[in-house]
This record gives structure tokens, C-alpha cells and sequence, in this order.
């Protein structure tokens, strides 16, 4: 099956925000190869203070192990680091292709959600950025950028 215009447009607005690495660009358009078409990216220009993010729909793929059922989202905040921001959410879906763990969370209270989304959202961290220069990412190839990640990963493991 040929992907849609809206398709096709989901990954050109990836692509065209994505400036500073050949590497990211041909990451966004594996994956969206590998969910058949299927990964969307919102830009909402409301809600600036909120962090970027990514979800998937489980139930469907849950019945049909299709990739392109899980119709991953990525959710881009507009701020001046919104290339970085996608490139971080693009490697948090890259880990379900390499194999990793997606874990469903089944919480009492928002809350409880909460708490539990942000453990399993580090617990990614210490895979994304070897999995990135592995795949020659070299994460945007921003020099500061790995050194805010990591800096980031020991606070969080420290704490």
C-alpha cells in the first residue's frame, strides 16, 4: 500500500525540522517506513511549557502485531531546541524496532500514571544514546547536546 498525502506530509514536516543531520532525517523516515506510514507528529503551537512527547495505540496491535496499529504520535513542542526535541522522541520509538520493552500502565489516579510514565520514560534514557551513536545518529551532532543528555541521565539515576 502507497501512503496518503497526509502521510507523505507527516514525514516532510519531520524531515524539513530536522536541519542539522542527514543521520535523524533517514532515522524519521525508517521509522515511519517501519509503521507503515503510520507515525504522525503534531506541532501544537499551545501549551509551550509542556515537554515534548510520543504515544501508541496497543489495543489493534495487541490483535495483529502490525507495526503500523500502533499509529505512534509524536507530540513536538514549538521552542528553540524543537529539532532536538524530535530527534529525542524519534529514539524512544526506535527502541520498540531494536526490541525493547514498552511497558502499559494501568494507574489508580493521574498521579499514579504520571509517576509511573516518567520512571519508564528515564528507563529508556540509558539505551537511547548508545543505540543513537550505534546508529550513527550522533544525536544531531550538536556538541552540547550529549552533554545536557548525560548530565540529564545522572541527576536522574543520582537522585
Amino acid at each position: 500500500m502507497l501512503p496518503s498525502k497526509f502521510q507523505q506530509w507527516n514525514l516532510s514536516r519531520m524531515t524539513e525540522i530536522i536541519t542539522r543531520s542527514a543521520d535523524a532525517r533517514a532515522l524519521a523516515q525508517r521509522l515511519w517506513k517501519f509503521f507503515e506510514f503510520q507515525l504522525q507528529c503534531r506541532l501544537p503551537q499551545i501549551d509551550k511549557d509542556k515537554p515534548s512527547s510520543f504515544s501508541i495505540k496497543i489495543e489493534l496491535f495487541l490483535q495483529t502485531h502490525r507495526p503500523g496499529d500502533l499509529v505512534p504520535e509524536l507530540v513536538i513542542r514549538d521552542s528553540p531546541r524543537r529539532e532536538e526535541a524530535l530527534v529525542h522522541e524519534l529514539l524512544h520509538l526506535n527502541l520498540i524496532v531494536l526490541g525493547y520493552p514498552k511497558f502499559r500502565i494501568h494507574a489508580k489516579d493521574d498521579g499514579q500514571w504520571n509517576l509511573a510514565a516518567n520512571i519508564l520514560n528515564k528507563a529508556d534514557h540509558p539505551v537511547m544514546l548508545p543505540t543513537s551513536t550505534i546508529r550513527k545518529i550522533n544525536f544531531l551532532a550538536l556538541p552540547d547536546h550529549q552533554q545536557r543528555f548525560c548530565k540529564a541521565l545522572t541527576k536522574i539515576w543520582n537522585s
